[in-house]
């Protein structure tokens, strides 16, 4: 990278939205804090619902799993490898007992 490159210029990766959207540790903080009073919000009122119901939906609201897991109303699965094989044969060998 040029040394004379503003940081507003680097590439921000798979997370554009988190850089460069406040100015100040100030704005950042208060984003935080409105958010917080949101889930506080959401949270007091899932806590007057029954078992069933939260064991259906979740903990989110619609727009919150529009917003965040992928449309997702139950707890989102974020599939990943934990582990890489380079064939199946690898794999089957390494769980054979």
């Amino acid at each position: 990278m040029d040394k004379k490159q503003k940081s507003s210029d680097m590439p921000v990766g798979i997370f554009p939205t988190i850089r460069g959207k406040h100015s100040s540790v100030e704005e950042y903080y208060q984003a935080a804090k409105a958010i917080l009073d949101q889930k506080n919000e959401m949270l007091s009122q899932i806590k007057k619902y029954k078992f069933d119901t939260i064991a259906v939906n979740g903990l989110y609201t619609i727009e919150e799993a529009i917003a965040h897991n992928q449309g997702a109303l139950i707890e989102p699965l974020y599939m990943g490898v934990a582990q890489a094989y380079q064939d199946s044969s690898e794999w089957e060998g390494a769980f054979r007992y």
